[in-house]
């Protein structure tokens, strides 16, 4: 079922100190290293053309997922969108890992593609309203080097991106989730002539309603080795939440808003959760 994909991205070599990030056609006054956050608001621009967004891990790591957040890929229509490992610095041989493909140019655009998961899954093609989080669960590949490529027609912003391994929840939750999409909370102002005439509205913020996970029937081991350093990460820091192997929707950039009171069930198992908030674009 859809629910047993869902993943927590927290692990990303693109925030670890080691990593050296490098681009091409990044805007005067921009910086390349803005990458080497959380942060949405600190973002790189991209001069038109195509450009390349590179991560020399210093060493060969093992990655199965992949996210771009905070970006304007679609909304400015660019094309031939590529995520590729290599153990060659300049890619002369390598692997592609994720490949999205412009069907047709627009407000909005469509996009098709493939990606590294069970050797290749599909993505039909599908219109892409605004610029929506993106992330792709993949098998596991293990490079040193990792690159995004993609070409557009006018300057283009990322804010985000994430490259690790994946926290997998060790029970689905079921009954009562609330898919992303589904939730998203706009607060809106609604502007009037001083004779009452309808003028327009403005939006003043957008993000995704407050939704909770509680996990159950959990073993003490997966809580203390799996649960526990991302809980110690999500304290300070977002992540990515991604359900249902949807990877152009139900993607939220996270953050926590408390945490469920963890309990010993027995022995052998127990209870953990997370309340949280965040954007889906």
């Amino acid at each position: 079922m859809s629910f047993d994909n869902a993943f927590i991205g927290y692990n990303n070599y693109f925030t670890a100190a080691a990593p050296t990030l490098t681009a091409s056609g990044v805007d005067t006054g921009f910086n390349i290293n803005s990458l080497k956050n959380w942060q949405a608001f600190d973002y790189v621009q991209f001069a038109s053309g195509t450009n390349y967004v590179q991560i020399d891990c210093g060493s060969a790591v093992n990655i199965d997922y992949v996210a771009i957040c905070a970006h304007e890929l679609f909304t400015k229509n660019c094309t031939a969108i590529t995520i590729k490992g290599s153990s060659d610095p300049t890619f002369a041989t390598s692997t592609t890992l994720v490949t999205l493909t412009r069907d047709s140019a627009g407000t909005p655009p469509a996009y098709s593609g493939s990606y590294k998961l069970n050797t290749s899954t599909a993505l039909a093609s599908q219109v892409v309203n605004d610029d929506p989080h993106i992330c792709f669960k993949l098998d596991t590949a293990t490079f040193r080097y990792y690159r995004l490529t993609f070409t557009c027609a006018s300057a283009v912003k990322i804010g985000v991106m994430a490259i690790g391994l994946k926290m997998e929840f060790e029970r689905g939750f079921y009954g009562g989730f609330m898919p992303q999409t589904w939730n998203e909370e706009i607060t809106t102002t609604v502007n009037k002539s001083i004779g009452g005439i309808y003028l327009g509205t403005s939006i003043e913020r957008s993000g995704t309603k407050t939704e909770t996970i509680n996990l159950e029937d959990l073993t003490h081991s997966w809580i203390e080795s799996t649960w526990l350093p991302f809980r110690r990460h999500a304290v300070l820091y977002p992540f990515i939440f991604s359900w249902g192997n949807t990877p152009l929707s139900n993607n939220s950039l996270a953050i926590q808003k408390t945490f469920t009171n963890g309990k010993v069930k027995n022995r052998s198992y127990g209870s953990v959760g997370l309340t949280f908030e965040g954007t889906i674009k």
